[in-house]
């Protein structure tokens, strides 16, 4: 059977967006997956990534409030999203909408969270009335991220736990199709933020 890091690690091989796993279990909360638009968006490789807490993407220009609120929320286990000022690997400073989810297991709680990120400058860049800004964060909450993407994880993740228990290359086709719908729902409910 699968591991939960198996079936997330799949998942994040399935997305068109930068998708990232953090182990909550090992020391400093470290990076273990990251997939290629990971790379794309920061230009930090898997080798120059993995087994590193995301704060190496920070720099003078990231909010500490920010950054301070978005660790409480990990402490909690709870879903949220933040934009924050992140910087790529050659120091250029980037908009970086992240949205984290943690991952239960029945047993063993919270253990690892997921990060949706997506670079947001030109946006960000185009909103330059602040009523706009607020209104577009007000109409965000925690329960509707849990609706637009838990939800759809979930989905997912029973797809591909199924699908080591399929024999006929059909089945697993129907199935992986499905998964991959989902993926697209998380991907377009992003994009609309």
């Amino acid at each position: 059977m699968k591991s939960i890091l198996d079936v997330l690690t799949q998942c994040g091989n399935e997305f068109d967006e930068c998708f990232t796993i953090v182990d909550l279990e090992k020391e400093d909360s470290p990076l273990v997956y990251i997939n290629s638009y990971f790379t794309e968006i920061t230009g930090y490789t898997a080798a120059e990534s993995i087994n590193r807490n995301c704060r190496f993407l920070q720099g003078p220009g990231s909010d500490q409030e920010v950054t301070k609120s978005l660790k409480n929320s990990i402490s909690k286990g709870i879903c949220c999203w933040y934009d924050l000022i992140n910087y790529k690997k050659d120091g250029t400073p980037f908009w970086n909408r992240l949205m984290l989810i943690p991952i239960e297991h029945e047993l063993l709680g919270v253990r690892y969270f997921i990060g949706i990120q997506s670079d947001i400058t030109e946006k960000k860049e185009k909103i330059l009335d602040t009523t706009l800004t607020e209104t577009i964060e007000s109409k965000i909450s925690t329960n509707e991220i849990e609706h637009n993407v838990s939800n759809p994880l979930e989905r997912i993740f029973a797809n591909i736990r199924s699908m080591q228990y399929f024999t006929d290359q059909e089945s697993a086709m129907v199935v992986k199709e499905e998964t991959k719908t989902e993926i697209k729902k998380i991907i377009d409910y992003i994009r609309s933020i």
